[in-house]
């Protein structure tokens, strides 16, 4: 896969997660460089947009604690940004949290459906829904302790 295509890519995924695509373009810009930090200005060569969009998406990042940003060494005015390596954890957790509350109300919502539901296709597909969710939960927990507790 071409650098520009894998951003792009980026920034397609970044979509289901609730991200605006230029976030996860710029999480690509900041994972496929191997320099930790980078200036503003690479990132926006990188991502091919305006500086308002750069900026307004960079902020967002660095609000939801995946980018950080530190003063440049050499010049005073500028900030140099770089992923937030600590917080990849945190955000699986709430990932896993979200997903675990989601299984929950799929749960209350097939109660609610009541026993004359349980042969319905509706009901079926909750049933499997909340089994997906239940595992992927479980292969996340397991994953995150395997790779991040080591």
């Amino acid at each position: 896969m071409k650098k520009k295509e894998l951003i792009h890519s980026f920034g397609e995924a970044s979509k289901a997660a609730r991200y605006p695509p230029l976030s996860g373009k710029i999480m690509c810009v900041l994972y496929i460089n191997p320099l930790r930090y980078l200036t503003f200005s690479e990132i926006q060569n990188e991502v091919e947009s305006s500086k308002g969009a750069v900026s307004k998406n960079l902020n967002l990042l660095i609000e939801k604690k995946l980018v950080t940003a530190i003063p440049h060494p050499t010049e005073s005015k500028k900030k140099l940004f770089g992923l937030e390596i600590d917080q990849v954890k945190i955000h699986l957790e709430e990932l896993i949290q979200t997903l675990k509350f989601q299984a929950e109300l799929m749960g209350f919502a097939l109660q609610m459906r009541g026993d004359s539901a349980s042969e319905n296709d509706v009901s079926d597909f909750m049933k499997s829904t909340i089994n997906m969710l239940q595992d992927v939960i479980h292969q996340l927990e397991k994953s995150i302790f395997k790779y991040f507790n080591e």
